[in-house]
């Protein structure tokens, strides 16, 4: 028996892939139009992380659950944030830019966002999605995705009352954990 795709969350999830890219072109427009595009869907990102929960399945071992999650999300990752970091390092080197100076700009970049070079920090998702699933993966099993659900929105509120949300990766992780499970 053929298994039918819901095409109408292809079509939203088509939607917001296009949403995301004029707005993370706004970006780059020195002007306003960021926070104007910004306001009208701008629960997008959340809307992504629910549609993977959708269809989270759990497969496996921890162990092999894990693994297969690292390799789906964490590998493509690295090897993007290295190709970025490599091409930031040539564009410092082709600047003069002091070697030094970068790497260290580097290491304070990795802390805050979770990217080792700030052109990357886009990836945020990919280590959010990873840690969503990790988490949902262990609360499923030992029946405590409540209790994930409420340690969750407590770490949000402290980060909030710390001011730590520049943490992105901690941050959007959290939340998006909110939406996955």
């Amino acid at each position: 028996m053929e298994i039918k795709r819901n095409l109408y969350l292809d079509n939203i999830a088509g939607f917001f892939i296009m949403y995301m890219m004029i707005m993370h072109s706004c970006l780059f427009v020195k002007d306003d139009s960021y926070q104007i595009v910004g306001r009208f869907v701008y629960f997008f990102m959340p809307w992504f992380f629910y549609k993977g929960g959708i269809f989270f399945k759990e497969k496996g071992s921890e162990k092999e659950f894990v693994l297969t999650s690292f390799r789906r999300l964490i590998v493509p990752y690295i090897i993007v944030s290295l190709i970025g970091f490599l091409i930031a390092l040539g564009i410092c080197i082709l600047k003069g830019t002091s070697i030094s100076d970068f790497l260290l700009l580097s290491i304070k970049s990795l802390v805050k966002t979770g990217t080792i070079c700030g052109e990357v920090s886009h990836l945020w998702f990919l280590i959010g999605l990873f840690v969503s699933r990790i988490l949902l993966y262990y609360f499923n099993k030992h029946n405590l995705v409540f209790w994930g659900i409420v340690g969750c929105v407590i770490l949000i509120v402290l980060i909030f009352h710390l001011e730590l949300t520049q943490i992105w990766y901690v941050f959007y992780s959290l939340t998006g954990f909110l939406y996955y499970g």
